[in-house]
């Protein structure tokens, strides 16, 4: 797991400005994941509420490096979900607000039926049935943004339709972002034959306190599907009073060194 620290906080404490911190990363990398081994039980990752088949690290496709996650598909009634919870600043379930997941997604139209979808949520736990927030991919075509699970699998949430020809066969950014009020999600890097290569959604009210991520893939019948997922992570901008006190105790301590 890869936790970035506070830089110079006594120099942003001074700034209106504030900067997003990455407080976990990963591309599912050999040593930390096995090729062909389950993500669950590494790096913090754990079983969510999916029954199915566990999410593997591997090596078959990769945006970068030499690994990615694979969400394999599963029968119906099969849902398969991993979950990682987060620290930040206080325990786990304390609100972190703004934050940002993203991750790359690539769905293989060779393996991937039309009923499969693949989803990336925020989640108050580690079930599926706490999250508040989340956007998925499936291969009808579709993107969809939404303030629970049922929206990521209907048309309610659709984001963008009949984009098939415009992901297949490529990596693109998913991105999901919660406001502390609101749910805003995003896809970049989609071919252009039948629309924009970027698209991102109206905000929707919607509160919630993050502390889990959650990759899940589920379908509507009992066909098979699989997708990959790369270059996972989550950013954070820390309040502006945090960022204060933090940087005012970094030079409290300072001085303190100083006359020491």
């Amino acid at each position: 797991m890869k936790f970035t620290p506070l830089p110079g906080l006594a120099i942003l404490a001074l700034t209106p400005v504030a900067h997003a911190q990455i407080t976990y990363s990963t591309g599912f990398e050999s040593p930390t994941f096995t090729a062909g081994a389950p993500i669950e039980g590494n790096d913090g990752w754990a079983r969510g509420s999916g029954l199915a088949a566990q999410i593997l690290a591997s090596s078959a496709q990769a945006q970068s490096g030499t690994q990615s996650a694979f969400l394999p598909g599963v029968v119906n009634p099969g849902f398969t979900a991993e979950s990682i919870g987060l620290t930040y600043g206080g325990p786990t379930g304390t609100a972190l607000n703004p934050v940002t997941l993203s991750a790359s997604f690539f769905v293989d139209p060779a393996t991937s039926p039309t009923n499969r979808f693949f989803s990336l949520q925020m989640s108050s736990g580690l079930s599926s049935g706490s999250t508040f927030g989340g956007i998925s991919i499936d291969f009808n075509g579709n993107i969809r943004v939404g303030t629970g699970p049922a929206a990521l699998s209907s048309a309610a949430g659709d984001l963008t339709t009949n984009r098939l020809a415009d992901y297949q066969n490529r990596w693109i950014t998913l991105s999901v972002t919660h406001t502390g009020t609101s749910i805003i999600g995003s896809v970049s890097g989609l071919g252009t034959s039948t629309g924009a290569s970027s698209v991102t959604s109206s905000a929707l009210a919607r509160g919630g306190s993050f502390s889990h991520v959650i990759l899940a893939a589920d379908g509507l019948t009992t066909t098979n599907g699989g997708a990959y997922v790369d270059n996972f992570k989550v950013e954070s901008v820390p309040e502006p009073t945090t960022m204060t006190v933090l940087g005012l105790a970094a030079l409290i301590a300072s001085k303190r060194k100083k006359k020491a």
